[in-house]
Parts: structure tokens; C-alpha cells; sequence
């Protein structure tokens, strides 16, 4: 597939985050898909089914998320986005340390970036790193450098 082609499946899966229609999934992502998540761990859980619960589960977190690409860039295979989700915290989260915030009703902003390897015109494995910190202390489960 062309860059340009892949950077399009990256446009489509950021309209499965935006508007939370999932059904995309099954057609955009591979059987055996692998995330990569805080630099070195690989995630057991993989595949569209696993995908499609990220996004259910988030999107009841925070309910109007939308996800601004900043940068999209491809090279062979891989294609780099530089992104912004936003919107409401407006569902309990669930923080890595394994407590939970309530809903605050407060407006969140924080970036990712990802690299994303495409194979046969599906996304088949993605390097993610996001600015947790930042989401953490907005929604109050760790302080801000002001307070």
C-alpha cells in the first residue's frame, strides 16, 4: 500500500474514536494486533474485540472524546501520529495504580504519540507513548505541579 493510503487508514480509525461507531474495527484492524504501551510492555491482549472495548471503555470515560491529529507522517509500513484527545471526564476512571476517580465533570486534554505498522491494509501493531501525567492530574488522581 501507498503512504498516502496508510496515513487514510489512520484518518478511519480516528473517526472510530471520534464518533465511538466501532463496526470499522473488524475491517481496520488485524486478528493478531499488538499494543505497545508504556515503552516496553506489550499488552496480552490483542485483536479488534480487544480494540473495540478500548474505545467503549474510554469513550464512557470521557464522553465527548475527540481525537485532534497534530502530525500524521508515513515511511514504508509505518506511519507516526502526533495527537490530542480531548473532552469531559464524565465517567469513573481507572488509574494504573489501581484506584478509581470519579467523574469530575472537568475538561481533560493530553497527547499521544504512535507509531502504527500497517500490514495488507490493516493496522497490525502499534508503539504508543501519552502524556498520562498530565491526564492524572487534571482529573485530580495525582497533584499538579501548582498545587
Amino acid at each position: 500500500m501507498s503512504m498516502e493510503e496508510n496515513k487514510a487508514i489512520i484518518r478511519r480509525l480516528v473517526e472510530v474514536w471520534n464518533t465511538g461507531e466501532v463496526g470499522p474495527l473488524e475491517e481496520l484492524i488485524v486478528p493478531d494486533y499488538v499494543m505497545h504501551y508504556r515503552s516496553t510492555a506489550t499488552r496480552p491482549e490483542s485483536g479488534p474485540e480487544w480494540y473495540r472495548q478500548v474505545v467503549t471503555d474510554a469513550r464512557a470515560e470521557v464522553s465527548d472524546l475527540h481525537f485532534t491529529v497534530e502530525d500524521l507522517l508515513a515511511d514504508g509500513d509505518k506511519v507516526v501520529w502526533r495527537w490530542t484527545a480531548s473532552g469531559t471526564h464524565s465517567g469513573e476512571s481507572k488509574t494504573p495504580w489501581g484506584t478509581t476517580v470519579p467523574p469530575t465533570g472537568k475538561k481533560v486534554a493530553w497527547t499521544h504519540i504512535i507509531i502504527t505498522r500497517i500490514a495488507g491494509g490493516r493496522i497490525a501493531e502499534d508503539w504508543m507513548e501519552e502524556d498520562e501525567v498530565t491526564y492524572w492530574q487534571q482529573v485530580g488522581a495525582i497533584p499538579s505541579p501548582s498545587t
